[in-house]
């Protein structure tokens, strides 16, 4: 299931940081934690459930937020077609996105802005071999 950007606790604080503006936005600013999340895919800033609210994040790794158009991403589609239809990992294909994704990651942990994970196959998955 693909679940709004910005209601994946703890990730989205990896990627993006929500600016002044955004902080009075209470829509921006939101945390859902009741959420699953899926560490196993890589935060996608151009996702098309990324908020569109430009002004109120920036990224965290230099990199343009929100979706671009009203189509899905290509990682939307390769999220769907994994998910429903049986197709690869995205991390098949694009091993470097996905070995930077972990090490976002573990940095983030690191500094505090995302609590270690308490599943085991969340901690094997971002400070274990590639497993995916």
């Amino acid at each position: 299931m693909l679940y709004k950007a910005g209601t994946k606790p703890g990730i989205r604080d990896c990627y993006i940081a929500v600016t002044d503006k955004g902080a009075k936005d209470a829509h921006a600013n939101r945390h859902f934690t009741t959420v699953p999340t899926d560490m196993k895919f890589p935060y996608d800033v151009n996702s098309v459930m990324q908020y569109r609210l430009s002004d109120a994040f920036v990224s965290l790794q230099g990199e343009k937020i929100g979706p671009i158009g009203e189509d899905p991403s290509w990682q939307d589609w390769r999220k769907i077609n994994y998910l429903y239809c049986g197709g690869k990992h995205i991390c098949q294909d694009h091993r470097e996105l996905c070995l930077r994704h972990k090490d976002v990651l573990r940095k983030c942990i690191r500094d505090g802005r995302m609590r270690e994970p308490s599943d085991q196959n969340d901690l094997r998955y971002i400070f274990g071999e590639v497993n995916w």
